[in-house]
């Protein structure tokens, strides 16, 4: 569904902040607070875009992004990496595992709403990795 968002992360208050700042720029979010919830989310209604946290505890962004891949294929929604390691060789497992785009917190929120729209407009004209 264009819009809609599923905000991935394990703390309350930035997943609350960013359901806050989507809903203020016309985007319908939704959260989950961990990975498995993510993945079922995902499955009650298959949103265009997930934002999610790379560190959570039991199932990592990198596995939630994996299991989304391969459970959806080319229908995967958008995937977009939010974490706090600046390492880039995270940025570049972040990649493999399935992300189209890797933002260090804390993120502007004009910087992840053009990210959200340069994925959408790569995934409309084929050239999206996921």
């Amino acid at each position: 569904m264009a819009n809609s968002i599923l905000i991935v992360d394990d703390n309350h208050e930035v997943a609350d902040l960013l359901f806050s700042l989507m809903l203020q720029h016309d985007r319908i979010p939704h959260c989950a607070c961990n990975g498995r919830d993510a993945i079922a989310a995902v499955g009650r209604h298959l949103p265009e875009v997930v934002i999610c946290d790379l560190a959570m505890p039991g199932m990592s962004g990198f596995d939630v992004a994996e299991s989304l891949s391969a459970i959806y294929g080319a229908r995967c929604p958008i995937m977009i990496a939010l974490t706090g390691w600046s390492d880039s060789g995270v940025a570049q497992q972040a990649l493999n595992a399935g992300f189209s785009i890797v933002l260090a917190k804390p993120t502007d929120i004009r910087q992840l709403l053009a990210a959200i729209d340069l994925a959408r407009s790569a995934r409309q004209s084929g050239i999206a990795p996921n």
